[in-house]
């Protein structure tokens, strides 16, 4: 871990020394950087915890989607604010020049990487992106929308810095319409499952990230004894980062108070 325009050059020490590791998303700013140390990285172990992958919410979603299309996803996923960073010493969150953005690349890359995920046969691609910090007023969003299309089908993702409670509470909403079935979930512990003909039916599962990261450490580390890949690696969040740079061109610089403050 590191701030996010530091993070390439760690990478680099790292595949130059042979040392297997895991990194923190996003890697870099943006996906020129990212593109470079996936190209520098070729075989080499890099992990990147797209921890979502891990959640029984995207576990039964693959499940559905494995026999059935999606048409649209929706991802409403609110954070605590801004001043959650100053609190921890990582007011570099706040500086788009060592953060690449705010809730947008730091959040939402978790939801373009599910999008991806679910829409393989047909990559998505940002159709338009609204940022704002009108709430907050730091140099980076406290506040994004991103809308992809694959195709005909859709995907809104919302992300903030605006919810007041404590780090790892989150106002979240995630709803999923696929041939036969609308999966809801609201709740970290909880999802719902409706069919066409008006059936529904809770399921126990995580919805959330947190209870996911030591998930990803044990299953990283299992991988690399045996061999295998990481779930996920440089080459995924390099993908995921071309969406990101997408959405920031579309939404265009922030303004607050009506006056342009930068990214």
């Amino acid at each position: 871990m590191a701030p996010h325009s530091d993070m390439p050059a760690l990478a680099d020490f790292l595949i130059e020394a042979g040392i297997p590791f895991a990194i923190e998303k996003p890697v870099g700013v943006d996906e020129a950087e990212v593109a470079r140390l996936a190209a520098k990285a070729g075989d080499h172990f890099v992990a990147v915890p797209f921890v979502f992958r891990y959640s029984g919410f995207f576990k039964t979603l693959s499940e559905i989607a494995a026999t059935e299309t999606v048409h649209y996803a929706g991802f409403r996923f609110i954070a605590g604010p801004p001043s959650r960073y100053i609190q921890a010493g990582c007011e570099w969150m706040l500086n788009p020049a060592r953060s690449g953005g705010g809730s947008g690349i730091n959040l939402g890359v978790h939801f373009l990487d599910m999008c991806r995920l679910l829409w393989q046969d047909a990559p998505p691609q940002v159709a338009s992106a609204l940022t704002s910090n009108s709430a907050a007023g730091t140099a980076v969003e406290d506040h994004s929308l991103i809308a992809l299309r694959s195709g005909a089908r859709t995907c809104l993702i919302e992300t903030g810095y605006l919810y007041p409670a404590p780090v790892g509470v989150f106002d979240m909403h995630f709803s999923v319409r696929t041939d036969s079935h609308y999966i809801v979930a609201s709740r970290p512990d909880e999802i719902e499952i409706s069919d066409i003909r008006g059936n529904r039916r809770t399921v126990a599962a995580t919805t959330t990230n947190m209870p996911h990261y030591p998930t990803f450490v044990s299953d990283t580390l299992a991988r690399l004894r045996a061999g295998e890949r990481p779930v996920a690696g440089l080459a995924d969040m390099r993908a995921v980062m071309h969406l990101v740079d997408q959405a920031y061109r579309l939404s265009g610089p922030l303004r607050s108070s009506g006056s342009e403050s930068g990214r």
